[in-house]
């Protein structure tokens, strides 16, 4: 193997003429990597928000088409409005007799 043929050419050509380099450059991201890996912030339960919304109106012994005509869709459209929301889930859960 020439050290001047063009087909050996590059970083594995280079590490296999010079082992002690290659290996001493091994050894310096080895221990890099110990170094770092001990000031890395861990957590156990990563701090994260979510960024939704959840409105609940009561409206006692409505029906459901009663609820979304005159509150769902009424909010509905205050919150696209006033926010610009990308999406939404409409409709009540349930209605609640009492």
């Amino acid at each position: 193997m020439s050290t001047h043929d063009p087909r050996y050419r590059g970083p594995l050509a280079w590490m296999a003429q010079n082992p002690v380099a290659a290996n001493l450059l091994m050894l310096i991201f080895i221990v890099g990597g110990l170094i770092m890996s001990t000031r890395v912030k861990k957590e156990l339960f990563p701090e994260f928000s979510l960024d939704i919304v959840s409105i609940e109106v009561p409206f006692p012994g409505a029906s459901p088409a009663e609820v979304e005509q005159g509150i769902v869709r009424v909010i509905e459209e205050a919150v696209r409005a006033s926010t610009g929301s990308r999406r939404s889930a409409p409709g009540p859960g349930r209605a609640w007799a009492g």
